[in-house]
């Protein structure tokens, strides 16, 4: 029996979110007519819903059996070939609700496949609090074991922890509710996941499922949308063609891709990921459906204009400023540039934000640790290049604060830094030069426009200005240009892919915010030494978030910065205690601290080598300069600075 499809029912008004859309089986509706009944009227989101709760009952009912073979499986090593074969089925049913569950139950979905760390409960009433691994990455990294069958205890409390996430997951499916606009955004969101980090082996690292695992969770998004093609193809046929392709050549290209090392990445983002993605978001516009955008006030950092992973405007880094409805306002930035320069805001007169972020080094300084104010020593750690600061979810290299607007804050009363007062910058800028009037003009509304707030409004406005996604490999996997040197092709296959760069610096922006929502900004425990290399390797002592929050995993945790620029903005890590790229990937390759031999138990880089050569390592080093982009940056300074 074929369906066919009809618009045009009025959008309700309470219980569903309005949605455009509705369907009917046309030779079910003229069986109901010709009895005298009124045909059964369902819309799309209904039937995707009703397929979600299925499908996660199917996964819910795995979870039963496979608690009861953990107990009664023999140790030997055909039970751990049958132990891992029961994992990957778990795990490939999960995949058919990933791009839903993930959606609409994202707390779900975190107890389901969270990293296979440890993790602390801030929530909870002592940040002590540490929660033990749980989940299908867990499970398939012990399965993935030398023994998985010898701790059985572990194993049991694994799948009994799993069965309840998935009865969790199967009660909220159950019972949520869909519109359309939810429909596609998730499927949007999953064709990120895969893009960004489902190809990266984020979620399976050591095994070779990345691959066939992404290929499912596309595959998943199939029949929701053989529900909306039909409309589609009325009003746009060429579109319903262009995305029925788009998302065979995804799925192809990922079937043939047999080798997870050697699968060409870039070429799949560019040639079959982007267009997929682009083709989601332009069938949304063409039938009508609501996009987040029309939701305002709310916002997300993924913008729905965005047809491309690495299109400049993809992310907004206005949405973490936490300031409804902000926009780059040119006046507002063209007076945070003027005091980024200023050192009249310094309590010495002598130092600016420039002092330490310079925009010839990509807005870095170029040593280890900037001289403290004064002369007296130096800061506690290194400036990092700010280009793309905007782009994360929390600030300074131990995450304590959520803004720019907050940063800036702590920059200006710092003893070490600019070591001023509220009272002391405001009075420096009322009596600078032409800076009333300029705050005046950008900040109409304001009846008392020079203030603490628009003070550090201004410099985030601008720093957030700065960032820049027009370099040579954007432009390339962008589809803009068609060549790229083949060094930064093969790069960046093995960023993404054999080296695990990408695991904690995900694209666009290459930093520690998580795709594919792009809304928690990571921090790593990465075992970096006071300097690398030396004669004698010594852990850093600086204790990072270890700081902040007392609960052990935080030890020497540091924030994950983005490479962009990098070429520009050594020397490396939180301490400055690497002084080039070649010495950066020398460390991640031997496997970080603990790799080298450094006590650093909680290390979530894995501590085995990478098996990178030379000549890889060389590669990851072009993919990492062809991401520099500084365009406009010497126009920055004002003459005579």
């Amino acid at each position: 029996m074929s369906l066919t499809f009809s618009y045009g029912r009025p959008p309700r008004q309470g219980g569903r979110p309005v949605s455009s859309l509705c369907f009917k089986a046309a030779a079910l509706a003229a069986a109901f007519l010709s009895l005298g009944a009124k045909p059964p009227v369902r819309e799309p989101a209904d039937v995707v819903q009703a397929r979600y709760a299925r499908d996660a009952a199917a996964f819910e009912a795995l979870t039963p059996a496979f608690r009861k073979a953990v107990d009664s499986l023999p140790a030997r090593a055909a039970s751990t070939a049958s132990l891992r074969t029961r994992v990957a089925r778990l795990r490939a049913a999960y995949k058919r609700v990933e791009w839903l569950a993930d959606y609409a139950h994202p707390g779900s979905a975190a107890r389901l496949n969270p990293p296979p760390l440890d993790r602390a409960d801030l929530n909870a009433p002592s940040d002590m609090t540490v929660l033990k691994p749980e989940g299908l990455q867990i499970l398939l990294e012990v399965a993935h074991g030398e023994n998985p069958l010898q701790d059985r205890g572990e194993l049991k409390r694994l799948a009994m922890r799993l069965e309840s996430a998935a009865g969790e997951l199967a009660a909220q499916s159950s019972s949520t509710v869909l519109d359309d606009r939810m429909v596609f955004e998730a499927m949007q969101n999953q064709v990120l996941r895969v893009m960004a980090a489902g190809i990266t082996g984020f979620d399976a690292p050591a095994t070779e499922l990345s691959l066939p695992e992404s290929r499912l969770s596309l595959e998943a998004l199939r029949p929701a949308l053989a529900l909306y093609l039909p409309e589609l193809k009325r009003r746009d046929a060429a579109l319903a063609a262009r995305l029925t392709k788009s998302l065979d050549r995804a799925v192809k290209v990922l079937a043939a891709g047999k080798d997870f090392d050697a699968f060409d990445r870039l070429a799949f983002i560019r040639e079959a990921g982007n267009p997929l993605y682009a083709a989601l978001a332009d069938a949304q516009v063409a039938l009508g459906i609501a996009t987040f955008a029309d939701l305002k006030p709310l916002r997300r950092p993924v913008s729905v204009q965005a047809r491309n992973l690495f299109d400049p405007g993809f992310l907004d880094g206005h949405f973490y400023a936490h300031t409804p409805g902000e926009t780059l306002n040119p006046a507002v930035a063209a007076v945070g540039r003027r005091l980024f320069f200023d050192p009249a805001f310094s309590s010495d007169q002598k130092r600016s934000c420039a002092s330490c972020h310079d925009p010839r080094r990509a807005f870095s300084d170029g040593v280890p640790k900037s001289p403290a104010f004064g002369g007296l020593g130096t800061l506690l750690r290194n400036a990092p290049g700010i280009s793309h600061a905007a782009y994360q979810g929390a600030q300074f290299w131990d995450l304590r604060e959520q803004t720019l607007e907050k940063q800036i804050g702590h920059v200006i009363a710092g003893e070490g830094e600019f070591r001023s007062s509220t009272l002391a910058t405001l009075g420096a800028v009322r009596k600078g030069p032409g800076y009333v009037e300029a705050f005046r003009a950008a900040f109409p509304g304001d009846p008392d426009p020079v203030n603490m707030g628009t003070i550090t409004k201004a410099l985030a406005m601008y720093v957030r200005s700065l960032a820049r996604w027009d370099s040579p490999f954007d432009r390339y996997a962008r589809g803009e240009t068609e060549f790229i040197d083949p060094a930064a092709k093969r790069g960046f296959n093995l960023f993404m892919g054999k080296a695990a760069c990408a695991t904690c610096h995900f694209p666009p922006a290459f930093n520690g915010v998580v795709p594919p929502k792009y809304l928690e900004t990571e921090s790593e425990v990465i075992g970096a030494p006071a300097r690398f290399p030396a004669p004698v390797l010594v852990l850093d002592p600086d204790l990072g978030r270890g700081l902040i929050h007392q609960n052990p995993i935080f030890r020497n945790a540091f924030k994950t910065p983005t490479v962009r620029n990098a070429e520009l903005t050594g020397p490396y890590m939180h301490n400055g205690g690497i002084e080039t790229l070649e010495a950066v990937l020398d460390f991640y390759n031997a496997g970080g601290g603990a790799g080298l031999g450094l006590e650093v138990p909680n290390q979530t880089l894995p501590s085995d080598s990478l098996g990178l050569s030379r000549a890889e390592m060389n590669d990851i080093i072009a993919f990492m300069k062809s991401l520099t982009d500084t365009t406009g940056y010497g126009g920055q300074i004002p003459a005579g600075y």
